[in-house]
């Protein structure tokens, strides 16, 4: 411990210091405090000098957990043996005696302006405006309608931030160690059901939040079941799936003999892949029955449904399911599991996580999520973790369900191995799905196993010098450590010749002391090798790093994708500790906590942003409502600066809407426009495609169709029919629809030119007309130009919008959006339907008549003319809806004004002394509340200069 009583940082490592030139995080300095005397009577610190301290909670102490203290270090949460979801335990660094333990909660918060004690004094500054006001209209005995207005005003200041939590989701195909990821970053071993890589452990979206206020135990866990009616649902379609997988392609079906006499292999992956799905989820769920004990019992049983929809076998995995839910005590849609440690949580939630105990049901087929509630300092700051089931997961169920939730996270870490993380086509594909969810900063990636690919073979150091990438100073780090090297090993010869002659002239002592000497150079050459890897496992990871930045760089725009090499085994070695088995790389080295820091921030940007609109528009706006309460004066010409108000807001709303249809013409529906024009080709080409799918045994066929044109076997490899028939089309607007990326520049331009030119000019004619009450107007001039800036954000913020709802209906049109929300897909989702129910001699020319025959459809029933036509309508519904709620955005801002003003026409003649007294009152803490806002627009820029 330091003088301040702070924890004395560890030396760092060679390899920690040189990837602290890119990606340092600042230790915490000194924290100097000083009392403050708050309005509770209550002694407390306030930070106010340049230093940085944890996150200050402001908005609702009540909601403060009140088991921080009763639970134990992260870093002492035992492990069990012959758990899978337990990861290997290390001891210390090596080199490093004794060993010690690395607690998560001893490092330092990242370096953010919302941790700076400036800022925390800025908020306190900010928060004692609104009171005081409050405070002070409370206490006096008089009030009247001007001043219950300002109250109601300042008590809608008391709340700076309105923003909520944030969820950060982690998707990645299955076996990535999305899971031990989420326990590194947690700090506790096993909270999120993990195994080794490559083995999908994860069968239940999971949420981590932290403690609820009317929580009662340490640890809780809210279970959500699916309704009755979801839930039987979901029995029926496991039973129809399962006969449609495993019936289709048999004599019964009277497929011609090519294909029923020889299953194909084709039909057989679907079969496997579709019928995975029920026969899990029914085992899982009835393992103590015996019709179901097994995998192969399952499906023995399912083979004895009699139809798609058998009642008799529906009726007992109904009952089974009320007696299994019954044992469980589910008695509605919810179960709250409580715990006092997260190891008893975890032992608790594991039969809802996944089919642990294969000999004892598991309900994790019916559970839609689960939230976990305990304390850790990252979930503090209102960050809510997912852990997802793998987007490869074999089961469907567990797909479907990240998928859903996906929609709904803010953030969106996608996580892939090292080994394959650059050419990786589901990772790049979940990044750019991501990106296009919210159109904005809100993807990063975590590339796991960081610490592998990496041998101590000879000429390591000579192949990474040669790395191209590889910076001077990583050049002259491998060196040194290579002639550290060279060096010891001369000595240890020159120490094993010496012991030779010791031993020759039987000088024992000498042989003692140098074989002592011996093992120190041996403990040496152990700390020199690993620091050596370590080094070049930092190379490795940067280069990796750099490509994907650079391959996801259109992608972003103009910003960076946050990318983070991370080894969660070798950190939660330095949680957990094992002397035995010591770590190959640092805390710092493991990317780990660089990558909390980066989550510790997500909230802090948005925070700040709001903030920043606190200070800089509605405290002042809240000083100019006070002064206009306050005045004395009398103002006259009432009508005539109330036509004027108006005057100016009955061509506001129809110049807005011209502005959208304006665009709407030009830059949208006329490039819609070419669709139709170019139908035929479109047409011609689709028909050539479908000659080739014609050729396809019918089995295959089969498997196509059931899943809507898009599927993989063995023998035809991957193929997507929706996106070969629309290929030209797909071309073609790819090009002509790029301008809609950028739409939303021109769009707030034009959009800012008549709001805030509209309200500019009537501030000018207002001016204008006052004469010699201009002086008493002042306030609300004040307030009307302190609307300009807003007004101009809110144009741009609306432009945005319709740019990204632009880019959703791109998406639809081109098939790059969700499956059920593709124009086409929606279209031919029937045929395809039909086609899959096809069976018998020649269904494979049966099948392609029918697709060619919609295909090959006249006018607006033509699919090609559909989809422009759906575009065409999701555009009008898009832009009819901003124009309309954006033109009543400003004329509410317009009202305000009216409203304001109206204010100002009243007179004191029936004031009281009281109430003059209290106008007084508050109008002399003004210069007060002025001098308070400027200090902190200063304390706010000190905070993110720091």
């Amino acid at each position: 411990m330091d003088d301040n009583g702070s924890p004395k940082p560890s030396q760092p490592s060679l390899t920690t210091m040189a990837s602290d030139e890119q990606h340092a995080i600042a230790p915490t300095p000194p924290i100097k405090a000083e009392w403050d005397v708050s309005n509770d009577g209550e002694d407390r610190p306030l930070l106010i000098s340049n230093t940085w301290s944890t996150p200050l909670v402001l908005e609702d102490p009540s909601e403060e957990s009140r088991f921080t203290s009763g639970l134990p270090s992260l870093c002492e949460t035992p492990s069990k043996k012959g758990s899978k979801r337990d990861h290997v335990s290390f001891s210390s660094e090596v080199g490093q005696q004794p060993f010690k333990r690395h607690d998560p909660v001893t490092e330092p918060p990242p370096k953010m302006a919302t941790n700076h004690a400036s800022f925390h004094s800025a908020e306190l500054i900010a928060h004692s405006i609104p009171e005081e006001i409050v405070r002070d209209i409370r206490d006096n005995a008089y009030t009247d309608e001007d001043f219950e207005f300002l109250k109601e005003k300042a008590c809608g200041l008391s709340k700076i931030y309105q923003c909520g939590e944030i969820k950060v989701g982690f998707k990645g195909v299955s076996g990535t160690g999305k899971s031990s990821l989420i326990n590194s970053l947690l700090g506790y071993n096993g909270l999120a059901p993990s195994g080794g890589y490559g083995e999908a452990c994860t069968a239940v979206v999971q949420e981590f939040r932290k403690p609820r206020p009317s929580q009662e135990m340490p640890c809780e866990a809210e279970v959500t079941f699916l309704l009755p009616q979801a839930r039987e649902t979901a029995l029926k379609d496991w039973v129809r799936n399962f006969w449609d997988s495993y019936k289709a392609g048999t004599s019964e079906d009277g497929e011609d003999d090519e294909d029923s006499t020889e299953k194909d292999v084709d039909q057989a992956i679907q079969e496997g892949e579709v019928s995975t799905t029920a026969t899990d989820a029914l085992f899982s769920l009835f393992a103590d029955h015996e019709e179901c004990a097994s995998p192969e019992a399952t499906k023995q049983f399912l083979i004895t449904a009699t139809s798609r929809e058998d009642p008799n076998l529906l009726g007992r995995l109904k009952r089974w399911t009320d007696s299994l839910l019954k044992s469980l005590g589910v008695t509605s849609s919810e179960l709250i599991i409580k715990a006092h440690t997260p190891d008893d949580l975890r032992d608790q939630l594991a039969q809802f996580l996944a089919h642990v105990d294969r000999q004892q049901p598991s309900p994790w087929p019916f559970v839609q999520l689960v939230k976990c509630f305990f304390d850790c300092p990252l979930l503090s700051q209102d960050i809510v973790l997912a852990d997802l089931p793998g987007t490869s997961d074999i089961n469907r169920t567990r797909v479907q369900a990240t998928n859903v939730y996906m929609r709904d996270v803010d953030y969106t870490g996608v996580v892939a191995k090292i080994d394959r993380a650059q050419s990786n086509a589901d990772a790049h594909k979940s990044l750019v799905e991501a990106y296009k969810r919210k159109r904005g900063k809100n993807v990063f990636m975590a590339v796991t196993k960081s610490d592998s690919g990496i041998s101590d073979e000879s000429g390591l150091v000579d192949k990474y010098i040669n790395m191209p990438g590889a910076s001077a100073g990583d050049i002259k780090r491998l060196l040194l450590l290579k002639e550290e090297l060279d060096s010891i090993k001369i000595d240890s010869k020159s120490f094993q010749l010496r012991q030779k002659q010791a031993l020759s002239q039987r000088d024992y002592d000498l042989v003692e002391s140098l074989a002592k000497q011996n093992d120190v150079l041996e403990t040496r050459e152990t700390s020199v090798l690993a620091k050596i890897r370590e080094s070049c496992l930092e190379l490795r990871n940067n280069k990796v790093r750099q490509a994907l930045v650079n391959r996801n760089l259109g992608m972003m725009k103009q910003e960076i994708l946050p990318v983070f090499c991370v080894s969660s085994m070798e950190y939660m070695k330095h949680i957990v500790g094992d002397e035995d088995h010591p770590p190959i790389m640092s805390v710092e080295a493991t990317g780990i906590p660089r990558l909390r820091a980066h989550v510790y921030s997500l909230p802090a940007d948005r925070k700040i942003m709001a903030f920043k609109h606190h200070v800089k528009y509605k405290l002042p706006s809240l000083l100019h409502h006070l002064t206009m309460t306050c005045s004395q004066s009398k103002l006259r010409r009432k009508e005539e600066l109330q036509n004027i108000l108006v005057d100016a807001l009955k061509p506001l709303s129809n110049e807005i809407s011209q502005v959208f249809k304006d665009l709407l013409s030009d830059g949208v529906l006329s490039r819609l426009g070419k669709i139709k024009k170019n139908k035929a080709t479109y047409i011609t080409a689709a028909a050539e495609k479908l000659k080739v799918y014609a050729k396809w045994k019918p089995s295959t066929q089969k498997a196509f169709c059931r899943n809507k044109g898009r599927w993989k076997t063995p023998k035809v490899g991957f193929h997507d029919w929706n996106c070969a028939i629309l290929e030209p089309l797909i071309k073609d607007m790819k090009t002509e629809l790029r301008p809609w990326e950028d739409v939303s520049e021109p769009l707030g331009h034009n959009l800012s030119d008549k709001v805030v030119g509209a309200l500019q000019g009537l501030i000018g004619r207002l001016q204008d007309s006052t004469g010699p009450s201009h002086n008493i107007l002042q306030p609300f001039f004040d307030e009307m130009r302190l609307n300009v800036d807003m007004l101009d954000e809110a144009c741009k913020s609306e432009a945005q919008a319709v740019e990204n709802g632009l880019c959703s209906i791109r998406d639809c049109l081109l098939l790059t959006a969700e499956p059920k929300d593709c124009y086409f897909l929606q279209l031919l989702e029937k045929i395809y339907v039909e086609c899959a129910a096809i069976n018998g001699p020649g269904s494979n020319k049966v099948r392609m008549r029918l697709l060619q025959k919609k295909i090959f459809e006249r006018g607006p029933a033509n699919p090609f003319h559909k989809c422009h036509d759906k575009a065409k309508i999701a555009a009008q519904k898009l832009f009819q809806r901003h124009a309309e709620s954006f033109a009543d955005k400003v004329l509410d801002t317009f009202q305000h004004f009216h409203d304001m003003l109206l204010r100002l026409f009243k007179t004191d003649e029936n004031d009281t002394p009281e109430a003059k007294a209290l106008r007084e009152l508050i109008r002399s803490k003004l210069p007060v509340f002025k001098a308070k806002i400027a200090e902190c627009e200063r304390l706010l820029q000190e905070s993110l200069e720091a």
